[in-house]
């Protein structure tokens, strides 16, 4: 399974080092970017989605890196409510 991207800007889009079949480019998305956390919420609005789930591991809080992606993702999650 692949994300369908096709309704994000450039901006918002994350190049992978991966093609698809046909050569072009196979991007992703990321929660870290606040603009993409909020057209979530947006989606989710529109079609009647009213909960979201965040799930942490405390394994990975020993990594100063990881931890503060997973703030940041917590954070756009806040603010894109």
């Amino acid at each position: 399974m692949w994300p369908d991207t096709s309704r994000l800007p450039p901006e918002e889009r994350c190049e992978t080092a991966l093609a698809f079949p046909d050569g072009s480019p196979a991007a992703v998305y990321s929660a870290a970017n606040p603009a993409t956390v909020a057209r979530h919420f947006s989606w989710m609005h529109d079609y009647g989605i009213d909960g979201v789930l965040m799930q942490r591991f405390g394994s990975q809080l020993i990594y100063p890196e990881i931890k503060a992606f997973q703030d940041r993702v917590l954070d756009n999650a806040t603010r894109g409510r």
